[in-house]
């Protein structure tokens, strides 16, 4: 699951909210950390883990990739059954080679640090 999470500051404290979601959080250390509060509250109600946070654009807006609990994910590129990796030599969307491995990650499984796909929307540009 992808989220969006917007921080405001308020006086001295970053307050986050999950657009879409009823999940915020606080802080007083900064932007970046009450972002990461709000992620971990939003992973913790789907029962799942944050694998990735990254900030989008100038503002304090970070965009958050979500596991939830029994969602089948890549070992290589971490792409989903309902978000799949392109394959760079193909251009074809990747199918389960293993539980945990798709089909554009399969050569690469022993060297995890050159992912051979894409994600769908960096194929298509």
């Amino acid at each position: 699951m992808i989220a969006i999470i917007n921080v405001r500051q308020y006086g001295g404290t970053y307050i986050a909210r999950a657009k879409g979601h009823n999940v915020t959080a606080s802080c007083t250390c900064g932007a970046r950390e009450a972002a990461a509060c709000c992620a971990t509250k939003l992973a913790r109600l789907n029962k799942g883990a944050v694998l990735k946070m990254k900030r989008y654009g100038k503002a304090d807006t970070w965009v958050v990739d979500v596991t939830a609990q029994g969602e089948r994910r890549c070992r290589v590129c971490l792409c989903t059954e309902d978000h799949a990796c392109v394959d760079k030599q193909t251009g074809e969307a990747c199918h389960w080679v293993e539980a945990d491995l798709c089909s554009a990650c399969a050569p690469l499984a022993s060297a995890p640090s050159a992912s051979p796909c894409a994600p769908a929307s960096e194929a298509r540009a």
